[in-house]
């Protein structure tokens, strides 16, 4: 009898490794999964915002979400040579 509940214990333990390995694997790829959809819809032009300072004069702040670093600019014209600059 001691035998045959050895032999079972083992397959039991094999079956839960197999089953602990897959659920492993399950999760890893579901993580990899959703930082590819991340890739994919992140947002790849640049954001412009019109922003105004205590004077009340504008200016423009550019946001690169390429080197996640941002920009200012004092006219619009300096917007349009950072565009062209940067996104050809």
């Amino acid at each position: 009898m001691a035998l045959n509940s050895y032999s079972l214990t083992n397959q039991n333990k094999a079956s839960a490794s197999k089953i602990n390995i897959a659920q492993a694997v399950k999760t890893a790829l579901a993580n990899k999964g959703r930082a590819v959809m991340q890739f994919l819809s992140a947002r790849r032009e640049p954001v412009i915002t019109q922003r105004f300072d205590l004077q009340g004069c504008p200016y423009w702040e550019i946001y690169n979400p390429a080197t996640q670093q941002n920009y200012y600019c004092l006219t619009e014209t300096e917007v349009l040579i950072w565009l062209e600059t940067h996104y050809r």
